[in-house]
């Protein structure tokens, strides 16, 4: 993920890539090479999940920060959010894994069929000697992944994992020569390591809610974590606040595949509609109609957001939330107006509203900027900067 992660990189955000354990550096001396049994248990990775993000958490002074899960770090990714959802802004699983048993029989018969169809002989002598998974030994696995990946059922373009991924750890700055020569014994011990662990795993039956918003980037061509899987996980997980962003021309990574792409939504999307700032400089005062509203407003891009529920049923007004399309509907005997999540388009009326900045979700609570007041909900406010104080009236 080293590209898409500095991609991201800019005076507001700054992304971490946490690398396997024991690959790269963890094996550049040779009197490292040989590790203790229990190095790479399936519980040594989830503890040190939770330290990396803690130890980030210190580093930078913040309460929250966002976790990007990829490949089977994304199974790291859904554990952590639902043990400690408090320290996360949101989650984003790239190339989710969600039952690795069932991804494996689809992505068998994917491979299968498409060595039929493009007539190669050795490709389907293997697999059908092999038989569909589950697999009782690493080297059958083996076999099977040594032909999904040239059946195109990893990456959109077959060759992809040499002609760029390889490429860009062979000319990674941050690593030595002898580090990047020892990148594929690392990653070679590691995946024999964790295979076996992770059939345990089905997070269609083992996590069905997160407190924390989410969002699954796909690949349609990914049939390593098939994208038939990751709709089934979102469209049954509940979170406050749930996407899903389809990569055409992508499989298990859109996020070097497409890497712009993903950028341009974690930018526009992720980051717009979750991230906020408790901190105002100085206490602010609302009133509404002359009474003081019990308010805590967030920063957000120098914009106040106020909570949208508590502040339209002070107005008798009905807010409702529709989960299964991110939307908020505003009725009142004077108005009626929707709002979508990240959305920069509103309805008022029979009216659209272009917005500067879309409505935001914050710990389950729709937050809204003063335009979203003043031209989907026609309030007046005025605003004092001198006393720090919202007055903020129905017309």
């Amino acid at each position: 993920m080293r590209k898409s992660v500095v991609i991201l990189d800019s005076k507001s955000w700054r992304s971490a890539m946490w690398s396997s354990t024991g690959t790269n550096g963890g094996l550049a001396s040779r009197s490292h090479r040989s590790f203790p049994k229990n190095f790479w248990l399936w519980s040594k990775f989830l503890s040190d999940t939770h330290e990396m993000v803690e130890m980030l958490k210190k580093r930078f002074g913040r309460d929250k920060i966002y976790l990007v899960g990829h490949s089977w770090g994304s199974l790291l990714g859904m554990i952590e959010i639902s043990r400690h959802p408090e320290s996360f802004y949101a989650y984003v699983g790239v190339g989710q894994f969600v039952d690795v048993t069932q991804g494996d029989r689809i992505g068998y018969d994917y491979t299968l069929n498409k060595a039929r169809e493009v007539g190669n002989e050795a490709a389907i002598q293997e697999l059908e000697k092999i038989g569909p998974p589950p697999y009782d030994s690493f080297d059958t696995f083996l076999t099977f992944r040594k032909w999904i990946i040239p059946m195109g059922g990893v990456f959109y373009s077959p060759t992809y994992i040499q002609d760029v991924m390889i490429t860009d750890i062979r000319n990674a700055s941050e690593y030595t020569g002898e580090e990047k020569e020892n990148y594929e014994m690392g990653e070679g011990l590691l995946v024999s390591t964790i295979v076996p662990e992770l059939p345990k795993y089905n997070l269609l039956n083992q996590i069905h809610e997160v407190k924390v918003p989410v969002y699954f980037f796909a690949g349609k061509a990914d049939y390593n974590t098939p994208l038939k899987l990751v709709e089934k996980l979102y469209e049954q997980l509940a979170a406050p606040y749930k996407e899903l962003f389809l990569f055409e021309k992508s499989g298990h990574a859109p996020n070097y595949e497409e890497e712009n792409k993903f950028a341009q939504i974690m930018n526009q999307h992720v980051f717009n509609q979750t991230y906020y700032s408790p901190v105002v400089d100085k206490p602010v005062r609302i009133f509404l109609n002359g009474k003081t509203l019990n308010l805590k407003p967030l920063l957000s891009d120098g914009q106040l957001l106020l909570p949208l529920r508590h502040t339209m049923e002070e107005l008798e007004a009905t807010v409702q939330w529709t989960a299964a399309a991110n939307t908020v509907l505003v009725t009142s005997d004077r108005m009626k107006a929707t709002l979508a999540l990240g959305s920069e388009v509103a309805e008022s009326g029979d009216q659209e509203v272009r917005l500067s900045t879309p409505a935001s979700l914050v710990e389950g609570s729709t937050y809204v900027t003063v335009q979203i007041l003043e031209e989907v909900l026609h309030l007046q406010v005025d605003w004092n900067p001198a006393k720090n104080e919202m007055n903020i009236f129905s017309k």
